[in-house]
């Protein structure tokens, strides 16, 4: 290894980080998430180092990292930082990819740092759901083709642009094969309201 101590005490940083928020991910959803929230705020400061370095080279894992903390960034009222973070991650790959073309791993941590970015800048006042939706709408391309192996994240991307009741039957129909309970959670709290706005209870939407 050419580079320098500093350089690959850096990278061994970046890369505990990663495998850390890769391995909180999916226990920020579920009951006991409290602990892995607690333990991530007590990372912040060396979470906030990975992400900074990350821009510097590892740009992919920065972006994975950030989009891994979607639910963190929400639940500890981190929003405002987790959106400047993602911003930044993917102006960054936007610089990288002009130099060389991304390949299937920045493709997928672009899609998912995407979907994130779309949720918390744009669900909550005073978002821009036009920009969130083409955000999503942009993730839902990558990984809609990239394949199937995908399917959870572009339903996913579905989910965030959803507009008609239609829109959020398809997205739940695909988190019920997948067995993927929080989003289709999610997918049955948003059809719920459609049918109370519209006073339609039919069996379909629940």
């Amino acid at each position: 290894d050419a580079r320098d101590p500093a350089s690959r005490g850096r990278e061994r940083h970046l890369d505990y980080f990663l495998s850390l928020t890769l391995q909180a991910e999916p226990r920020l959803r579920v009951t006991g998430s409290r602990d892995w929230l607690d333990r991530l705020d007590r990372e912040l400061d060396n979470l906030r180092l990975a992400l900074e370095w990350s821009l510097s080279g590892s740009v992919e894992k920065g972006l994975r990292i950030a989009a891994a903390l979607w639910w963190f960034w929400h639940m500890r009222n981190h929003r405002p930082e987790g959106v400047e973070w993602l911003e930044r991650l993917l102006a960054a790959d936007d610089l990288r990819s002009a130099e060389r073309p991304r390949e299937q791993a920045d493709r997928i941590a672009r899609g998912k740092a995407l979907n994130a970015l779309s949720w918390l800048a744009g669900r909550f006042p005073p978002g821009d759901r036009g920009l969130a939706r083409e955000r999503a709408l942009n993730s839902k391309a990558i990984f809609d083709e990239l394949g199937t192996a995908f399917q959870r994240d572009s339903a996913i991307a579905l989910w965030l642009t959803a507009e008609t009741s239609q829109d959020l039957l398809a997205c739940r129909q695909v988190f019920q094969m997948i067995g993927e309970r929080f989003y289709l959670a999610e997918c049955a709290k948003d059809l719920a309201e459609i049918a109370g706005e519209q006073g339609d209870y039919d069996e379909e939407y629940r």
